[in-house]
């Protein structure tokens, strides 16, 4: 609930903004649901998102909902939020039809806290013992790529894109054990701290 609601005053403050910027300038809003694939981690996503755009240059904003991942044992499950996205879009010259096509450069920030739980061995004891361990990660994905467009009328359309880029890492987990400190570097991510990323996405939009 705390998530929608900030979902829910982003989206206002940032149509009130939109709603003083010049009349020559196209707006409009979006539900954008994507997949980032890092290695062997995929991570799914929804991020409502507003957009204006001046002639060929758009630019993108949208708070990130982490719906989940492969990361099975992660907690909580539910739909949070954990960052923010910013884009750009650039439209080459393509006379007015049913299809439209852009690039876009994305950028998204994030900072995923989880509590999960595990059974390990203890060498220190020579046991295996249950943990709980929580961890904050902080994840930047960069990357570049395509959008296709499919106007269904004036107002309503619907896209896919795909994007290629690169991603930074850095995890900090914490087994709240004082025994084993050596434990607390427990690393679950599945991916490296740098590596390259690969972004799909489809998205309805609603333009004004």
């Amino acid at each position: 609930m705390k998530s929608l609601l900030s979902v829910f005053l982003c989206c206002m403050l940032f149509s009130t903004a939109m709603g003083q910027v010049e009349n020559n300038k196209t707006k409009w809003i979006g539900v954008s649901a994507s997949a980032s694939m890092l290695s062997h981690s995929v991570r799914g996503y929804l991020e409502p998102y507003l957009a204006v755009r001046n002639h060929a240059n758009e630019v993108v904003f949208a708070p990130t909902l982490l719906v989940g991942s492969n990361l099975g044992y992660q907690k909580p499950q539910s739909p949070r939020l954990t960052g923010t996205r910013a884009g750009y879009r650039f439209w080459p010259g393509i006379p007015d039809g049913k299809w439209k096509f852009h690039l876009s450069a994305d950028i998204r920030l994030q900072r995923v806290k989880d509590r999960w739980n595990v059974n390990l061995f203890n060498p220190e004891i020579l046991e295996y013992q249950d943990f709980d361990i929580s961890s904050v990660e902080l994840l930047m994905e960069n990357y570049l790529g395509y959008g296709l467009v499919y106007k269904i009328n004036r107002s309503l359309s619907i896209s896919q894109g795909v994007g290629v880029g690169w991603y930074l890492s850095a995890l900090k987990t914490n087994t709240g054990s004082h025994d084993n400190p050596g434990m607390d570097m427990l690393d679950y991510r599945g991916y490296d701290n740098i590596g390259l990323i690969l972004n799909a996405r489809l998205e309805i939009i609603y333009t004004w």
